[in-house]
């Protein structure tokens, strides 16, 4: 909403059409406090109309010129300071204080109106004057999350929890298995919620158009007859009713986290970033056990923590995680495109049966038959996070290039190679299809682009850990052919039950990628495509200076 963190609601004034409006803007909506007709001075105009007196002009800029810093909207717990000519802000979680460190890790969602307004920092804990008492660096993440969404703290406890009573084990149990891959919350609190409406606040209300209209009757007729007309043809119709439109609130939650980590992304040697995928498999699988789906698995969910020399990984940002009895079609959830499940993205099914998969065209009929009379219901699934952990691995094989590449990149050839990247792994429904029909192909035209700049015995590596699109694509059609169950006895929402997903999935591309990591040499530098191209760019134009000011000369 704002580059000042400390301002989490903020009042402005407007004079459009020669009308004042005063502005209350939160992070979950806006109000308008009063509004006043003006004259084109500026001044309240004469005339007899509603609004016109001045007096709500008045009190305005009354309250604007007595109100406190948090009656303006400044959040008390959050304290601007500046050190060396450098910027920094205070957080208070709960008795503690955090000081933070540089440019935000993230933030880019916290210039919006209305959102969730995260922000996260390094931080280190300090005393209220702002001098640091620990030299550990922590991590803090600040959102403003659904009234009803728990915190992550009360996420982690009911997963292992439910991990515990699934699995038959101890609590303690669940928790050495499953808390490595969480971030460890140092400390959290849960702040002040929006208002649900300022108390003077205009109200605006919504008609319900009437029920059961005269068929047939041309719009104008309608509009007699509902006004009260004495032709036989009148019907008495209900007043229409009024009702305010519920707002859902937001509650500002405040995280602390031990770690600080890097994203997958940031990860720069292909064999360790494949290693830590071992990890994300493992957490998920676990998370099935529990019964519990994450729902957002992408590049910058999944983290890596370095600890003594060894890459830990761990799965972040909790907050779409639910059971998977109780998942929705109509749950808000924050969709990474570049790593969702096809069926998410395209928000149907897909990966039908073909006719050649039948030994008969009759049985394949038949197939077809049953599937258009009961066609499964599309829902999220605990597969969905295990492909979205594949394209995970898949993107951090194509986006980088060897220290030694095959050929030696170019500009061009590298603009080339980041469009082909990006036509897989870009937010838009084209880039969906094109995965599914990578998934369908087996990976083979990926693989054969891969050769521009890896060995062949890197590719052949790639071609043991891109089969797994063969198994996923067979596993989703024989899950497509088990029915489905309703939640309830009246629902008409229906999913495939939990034991139908086993580990069996899991398991196999964990085996994939072992059999990848065995044909992998111990390191294996990479380059960022990205990063490489800019420098090629820096150095072309650092090269172009010289010529363009030698051929100025040589034209004097």
């Amino acid at each position: 909403m704002s580059g000042e963190c400390s301002l989490r609601a903020f009042k402005e004034t407007t004079t459009p059409s020669s009308r004042l409006s005063l502005w209350h803007s939160e992070i979950f909506g806006v109000h308008i406090f009063s509004s006043s007709n003006m004259g084109s001075g500026g001044l309240p105009t004469g005339k007899k109309r509603r609004n016109s007196e001045p007096k709500d002009l008045i009190r305005a800029l009354l309250f604007l010129s007595c109100a406190s810093r948090e009656q303006l909207g400044f959040d008390p717990t959050v304290v601007q300071g500046m050190e060396a000519n450098e910027r920094y802000f205070r957080y208070a979680v709960g008795d503690k204080s955090y000081r933070t460190l540089g440019d935000p890790l993230e933030d880019s969602g916290a210039f919006y109106l209305i959102g969730r307004g995260v922000r996260v920092w390094t931080v280190m804990q300090c005393d209220e004057n702002g001098e640091f008492l620990s030299d550990e660096h922590n991590v803090l993440k600040d959102a403003w999350q659904w009234d009803e969404n728990p915190t992550e703290r009360q996420i982690q406890g009911d997963i292992l929890q439910s991990l515990a009573d699934k699995s038959n084990i101890s609590l303690v149990d669940a928790q050495a298995k499953l808390s490595k891959y969480f971030l460890t919350i140092v400390a959290d609190q849960t702040l002040t919620s929006t208002l649900r409406r300022p108390s003077e606040a205009q109200q605006i209300f919504f008609t319900e158009r009437p029920v059961n209209p005269i068929p047939g009757a041309s719009q104008a007729q309608r509009s007699s007859q509902l006004a009260g007309s004495d032709t036989p043809t009148t019907r008495t119709v209900a007043p229409p009713l009024q009702t305010e439109l519920e707002h859902q609130t937001r509650t500002n939650q405040r995280h602390i986290f031990k770690e600080k980590c890097i994203t997958f992304d940031e990860v720069c040697d292909l064999r360790a970033g494949l290693e830590v995928c071992k990890g994300y498999v493992a957490a998920l699988s676990l998370f099935r056990e529990a019964g519990y789906v994450h729902r957002d698995i992408s590049g910058g969910n999944c983290l890596v923590y370095e600890n003594h020399g060894r890459l830990l990984p761990k799965i972040s940002d909790l907050e779409h995680c639910k059971r998977y009895d109780s998942v929705s079609t109509h749950d808000a959830v924050t969709v990474t495109y570049q790593f969702t499940a096809i069926e998410v993205g395209m928000k149907k099914i897909r990966f039908h049966r073909t006719e050649d998969e039948y030994d008969t065209l009759e049985a394949f009929e038949a197939y077809e038959e049953a599937r258009t009379a009961n066609p499964p219901h599309h829902h999220f699934h605990f597969y969905h996070d295990l492909e979205s952990i594949f394209w995970v691995a898949s993107h951090h094989i194509a986006k980088y290039i060897p220290e030694d590449p095959c050929t030696a990149p170019t500009i061009d050839s590298l603009k080339a190679w980041r469009a082909t990247v990006q036509s897989y792994f870009d937010d838009t429904t084209e880039s969906i299809l094109r995965r599914e029909r990578l998934l369908e192909e087996r990976f083979l035209e990926l693989q054969r682009k891969l050769q521009q700049s890896w060995t062949t015995d890197f590719t052949s590596s790639f071609r043991i850990l891109f089969s797994f699109s063969r198994d996923l694509v067979a596993q989703y059609k024989a899950l497509h052919l088990e029915p489905q169950t309703p939640l309830n006895p009246n629902s008409l929402n229906r999913r495939w039950p939990e034991h139908l997903f086993t580990s069996e999935l899991y398991d196999t591309l964990t085996l994939l990628l072992n059999k990848t990591l065995a044909r992998l040499p111990r390191q294996v530098p990479v380059l960022q495509t990205w990063a490489l191209l800019a420098d090629l760019e820096q150095e072309a134009a650092a090269q172009e200076g010289p010529k363009t000011k030698k051929s100025k000369l040589a034209g004097q």
